[in-house]
């Protein structure tokens, strides 16, 4: 069957799933909503509903704990159920990779702490919502036998606890994950055709980008060995020297780059444009709007795999309002508090023609 022909069949699937989307109007609802009648809204909306056992609760921020908890697979699950239609559902696991190395990183934390003979015994709290399953990482790790992770992922727990041995060091560790993370990614991402090779290709340059500043400015707030650049450096649009600049304070964050003008609009608009050094979490915020922007923008090529990108973008998107909603409630705020936190985190978007 032609490439063209499956994806027609995809996005109409897509489609009709972009109905359950929250509006704004849905998100105002909810931030004015109590936690009992947010949790039965959005199971409206295609969410998970809270088990019997977790109803109970009757504190409201226990409910809203729980219901976190439950939103942590939503997003898996989302992918998961698009994986089952799409014409290449092997380059969607780009999006459910990085939990798998997230596994590996916790493991190696405490099995750097305890012997292997402990590991059964261990407290360990892994997520089952990446490619592979928690059980099979854990044990991996329990019978130090890494193979049944996978060539990629048991080459980067191998190479991990090498380095975290030698240096003791978890931050070297980290980069060392991170790396054959994103080598991951891109080899998910390669399985497609050619129009999807380049979709993602361009997706992933971009990821990169954004997590290259994000170490860099990392680095530059700890006072860190500069040095570290160097081996945390992924290959995206930008060259790794330009974020030695950056981390030495000889240029700002993007200046001069195809980004500089996305956050000089978002700069000028929330009144920071005066400020010498926004802080990082203000790039982290930037970072995951503009990733998910360009996903997004995309969503009406009828028979690539755009839309489909477009949709988990979108979800993720949502998810994040959501769980910005519950932080706020269960902190206390109130309703015009929590609203201006949820149009902030949106406003980014605004500024990423074709949104």
């Amino acid at each position: 069957m032609r490439q063209d022909t499956n994806y027609a069949y995809a996005v109409a699937r897509i489609k009709v799933m972009e109905n359950q989307l929250l509006k704004s109007s849905d998100i105002d609802a909810l931030i004015e909503s109590t936690p009992e009648a947010l949790i039965s809204a959005l199971t409206g909306f295609g969410y998970p509903a809270l088990s019997n056992s977790s109803g109970e609760q009757n504190d409201e921020n226990d409910l809203l704990s729980i219901y976190t908890s439950e939103l942590s697979a939503f997003f898996a699950e989302t992918v998961r159920s698009i994986m089952k239609f799409a014409p290449e559902p092997e380059v969607l696991k780009t999006f459910l990779l990085n939990t798998d190395f997230s596994n590996v990183k916790i493991c190696l934390k405490e099995f750097g702490k305890f012997s292997p003979e402990a590991g059964t015994s261990l407290n360990i709290r892994l997520s089952s919502n990446g490619t592979v399953p928690a059980e099979t990482v854990l044990n991996a790790f329990v019978k130090s036998d890494l193979e049944p992770l996978g060539a990629i992922l048991a080459k980067a727990a191998k190479d991990a606890s090498d380095e975290l041995a030698r240096s003791r060091n978890s931050r070297n560790s980290d980069i060392i994950i991170d790396k054959y993370c994103f080598a991951a990614m891109k080899q998910a991402a390669d399985s497609g055709c050619i129009s999807t090779r380049r979709v993602m290709s361009k997706y992933l340059r971009i990821y990169a980008d954004w997590k290259n500043m994000l170490t860099a400015l990392r680095i530059k707030a700890s006072g860190s060995d500069a040095g570290l650049m160097e081996k945390a450096y992924l290959q995206g649009n930008i060259k790794k020297d330009y974020f030695n600049s950056v981390i030495n304070s000889e240029i700002a964050p993007f200046a001069g780059t195809q980004y500089a003008k996305y956050i000089d609009a978002v700069l000028s608009r929330t009144g920071k444009a005066s400020q010498e050094q926004p802080d990082i979490s203000f790039y982290e915020q930037l970072s995951s709007a503009y990733i998910d922007g360009q996903l997004m923008k995309d969503r009406n090529e009828p028979y690539k795999i755009n839309a489909l990108l477009a949709f988990i973008a979108r979800r993720r998107r949502e998810i994040s309002l959501i769980r910005l909603i519950i932080v706020g409630k269960r902190s206390g705020l109130d309703t015009e508090k929590i609203r201006e936190l949820v149009e902030k985190s949106s406003l980014p978007l605004q500024f990423i023609e074709g949104v």
